[in-house]
């Protein structure tokens, strides 16, 4: 088919027109699709698994979001407390501690033992920082022996030999050179043998008293506790308590250690939260300071509560909600669970109608989803009908110009 330019130039004009119009109007609903940003705080009593809870949750989830004018946003949480894993020393690391052990035996070559003694107690420090592994064992206990060294210099045998305990204990292999160290030496490494006890005690405190103690993921006793745990090699000691928050230590002992450990642990505001959330009442308003503050952290103007319960031996889903401007939550209702997906999909439709009762707002994208096809829009029966009205102007044009007609205004087009 031919047209003539200008009648091609009208058309391409109205197409554009329409095209920008329709492009724009698409990217005012993307952004509007969105939705009102929402939390949705889930709890479960012990005695459901979390698989069960996790995959209920999941279904309610989903419904809220595909029925309800919100978008789901992640719950800031609360840092867990306490200390970071130990790293591995690097090779420059390794380097720079040799150097300064090699330093402190020079002093001790000097008789200069008070600042040698400085240098190698700073050093064993430092050492204590890094995960015990081949490569840092032996440097520790090069510095335990040269400490326990200093103190014999010194006439502290007592010291002395509870510092070569614990260098034997890294090498036990090791045995002195006759012509490097005295005999006095030599007999009292001889004498410790491996009388050491391979494990660490410590005391455990906690305020408040009564956490859980668990060491490498394992239940030893509630603060306060007296425990031994395995020396010279990374120990990772928790602490947990309802309605605080766990507490992590990543730490190492030597053989023969004893410490005091005592814990302020800090209070944990969700687990808080679920305690006042558990209550019958209606209207619970100490939680109200919480709910505002986490809110307000993840930028949320509206709060749902999803407590999965077991009352009278029976299943049941009470739900509640806040708002920005009425933090403390109140109760909406409850649901007696089913079993079964279409339980489940029962559940989750009555949870969304009854914050849609409450307020939340509709999704539009119900009405969106009666639209009539694309090829049903007034701009597209509008653009055809130009379409159709632009080809019949070209083929009467066409047919009026004779034979003698110039074709430089026309150019081709194929469909």
């Amino acid at each position: 088919m031919k047209f003539s330019s200008s009648a091609r130039r009208i058309l391409c004009g109205f197409l554009a027109v329409l095209c920008l119009f329709e492009w724009t109007g698409a990217a005012a609903l993307c952004r509007a699709d969105g939705g009102e940003a929402v939390l949705l705080l889930k709890y479960s009593n012990r005695s459901i698994s979390d698989d069960t809870a996790r995959s209920r949750f999941s279904v309610i989830a989903s419904e809220i979001e595909r029925r309800l004018d919100v978008r789901i946003s992640p719950v800031s949480r609360t840092p867990n407390v306490g200390d970071p894993v130990l790293p591995e020393a690097d090779d420059a690391t390794l380097k720079a501690i040799a150097s300064r052990v090699s330093g402190a035996a020079r002093k001790m070559d000097r008789l200069e033992n008070r600042e040698a003694g400085r240098e190698l107690g700073a050093i064993e420090k430092e050492l204590m920082k890094y995960r015990l592994g081949d490569a840092t064992r032996p440097i520790l206990a090069d510095v335990l022996l040269k400490l326990g060294i200093i103190s014999m210099w010194d006439g502290n045998p007592e010291s002395a030999a509870g510092l070569l305990r614990k260098a034997r204990s890294l090498r036990p292999d090791f045995v002195p050179d006759p012509g490097l160290y005295s005999p006095q030496f030599r007999q009292m490494w001889t004498d410790i043998g491996s009388g050491l006890p391979p494990e660490a005690e410590l005391f455990v405190e906690s305020i408040p008293p009564g956490a859980t103690v668990l060491v490498d993921d394992s239940v030893r006793g509630m603060t306060p506790l007296r425990m031994k745990v395995v020396a010279a090699r990374p120990v990772r000691l928790r602490l947990e308590h309802p309605g605080f928050q766990p507490y992590t230590s990543n730490r190492q002992w030597l053989p023969g250690d004893s410490e005091r450990i005592e814990l302020i642990l800090a209070g944990d505001r969700e687990a808080r939260l679920a305690g006042f959330l558990a209550s019958t009442a209606p209207e619970i308003r100490e939680a109200g300071p919480i709910v505002s503050e986490m809110a307000k952290e993840s930028g949320a103007a509206r709060v749902a509560f999803l407590m999965f319960d077991k009352r009278d031996g029976s299943g049941e889903l009470r739900v509640l909600a806040a708002s920005a401007s009425s933090p403390s939550p109140r109760l909406l209702g409850s649901i007696p669970f089913q079993e079964g997906p279409e339980g489940v999909s029962s559940i989750a439709a009555k949870t969304t109608a009854m914050l849609a009762e409450s307020g939340w707002p509709l999704r539009s994208a119900e009405v969106v989803s009666t639209r009539r096809p694309w090829y049903y829009s007034w701009w597209f029966l509008s653009a055809m009908g130009l379409l159709v009205a632009g080809t019949a102007v070209a083929l009467s044009g066409g047919g009026g110009g004779g034979n003698g007609g110039s074709t430089s205004s026309s150019s081709g087009v194929n469909f």
